[in-house]
């Protein structure tokens, strides 16, 4: 994980600094992809990460209909020219409070039992509707609550699930595909991550006629923030502050002092804690910020942080790495973790790196 997302972080940070210097539709919409591909590959790290672990990233309010919509342009890349697909995304959905990875993977686990329910073709409906259950309603479907929700209906015309099929479908590692076809764990997964999200799941099917799954999600009643790209005379920028900036990859480590050089801040970078340490010594007083990865060779992230700490006790760090060290293991990620004042998860866009850096530089002094 730690190795995927350094390889991905470059992808993701450039993306914006191409964009600049790009006009032509055709170019952009090649960066499109491949930011959306990076993402992707973000995201696959996460759910591997989370279904190892068992932890996840913080929920957080979410319009759904974009995930739909990513699951939907995949749908028409990939899926067989025989199933035809149908799409309801309204425009005036609510928000939810969703771990985004996560309902990503449920609309991908169900697409994909959905089309391999359908050798021979069918149709495939994906709708994302607005619905309020009242306390009849809520009755009659089991595990249902009354309130406001927000329901992601996958639907197929293909074969249906046999009754001695459906008592055993939630089951883990329990699967009617052949060898190689599939793991099990995909319906289980969607159960665990509904659950997780105080959801539901209603299932209505019938043997060769098709089958519906309409996962329940607690609509959020707060207002979403404006959706859409963020300006770069929107992000903060810097007044010339000296930035120390230390990962062993040589990659991340020169987009980032590219991203910071942009934006207005003076940089300077080190391949490992030592070499960090030894430059810090030059002039500890005018670095107004450390940068750093937590996983180094010589002398990695925590000890580094530890020991700047104590030649200079104000001195502002920010850490980032490929691992989130959810747990309390003591592992060198959660000890940064308490050490730093800031902690970013590779990859991350350039705007959470400059509004960390800018927060950073703009807490208030200590008494």
């Amino acid at each position: 994980a730690h190795d995927l997302n350094n390889m991905l972080a470059p992808i993701i940070f450039v993306g914006p600094l191409l964009r600049e210097s790009l006009a032509a539709p055709r170019e952009l919409k090649i960066l499109d992809t491949l930011e959306r591909c990076a993402e992707r590959g973000a995201g696959l790290v996460r759910q591997i990460l989370a279904f190892v672990h068992s932890t996840t990233d913080e929920p957080r309010l979410t319009q759904v209909k974009h995930l739909a919509r990513d699951i939907i342009d995949m749908v028409e890349e990939t899926f067989p020219k025989s199933i035809r697909l149908e799409q309801i995304i309204p425009s005036d959905l609510w928000p939810a409070v969703v771990n985004p990875t996560q309902i990503h993977q449920v609309l991908l686990n169900l697409c994909v039992n959905a089309r391999d329910a359908m050798p021979r073709g069918g149709t495939l409906r994906l709708s994302v509707a607005n619905r309020r259950l009242e306390h009849e309603e809520a009755g009659t479907i089991p595990g249902a609550r009354p309130g406001t929700w927000l329901v992601l209906e996958v639907a197929d015309t293909g074969t249906g699930i046999p009754p001695e099929v459906l008592e055993r479908i939630w089951e883990p590692f329990f699967t009617t595909k052949a060898p190689g076809r599939g793991t099990g764990l995909g319906l289980s997964t969607v159960r665990g991550i509904v659950s997780s999200h105080h959801g539901f799941i209603q299932l209505e099917t019938a043997v060769g006629k098709g089958t519906t799954f309409r996962v329940f999600l607690p609509a959020a009643t707060a207002e979403l923030p404006p959706v859409g790209d963020v300006s770069p005379a929107a992000l903060p920028h810097g007044g010339g502050e000296l930035i120390l900036i230390v990962d062993d990859d040589q990659a991340v480590r020169e987009i980032v002092a590219a991203i910071l050089s942009q934006y207005g801040y003076r940089v300077v970078t080190c391949a490992d804690g030592v070499e960090a340490i030894t430059r810090f010594n030059v002039q500890p007083g005018e670095f107004a910020l450390v940068v750093t990865d937590v996983d180094m060779p010589h002398l990695g992230g925590a000890v580094l942080a530890r020991v700047l700490l104590q030649l200079r006790p104000d001195v502002r760090l920010l850490a980032m790495s490929g691992l989130s060290g959810g747990g309390t293991d003591g592992s060198d990620v959660h000890t940064i973790k308490q050490l730093a004042h800031a902690f970013l998860l590779k990859p991350f866009p350039p705007e959470d790196l400059l509004w960390a850096v800018h927060r950073l530089l703009h807490l208030p002094e200590k008494p």
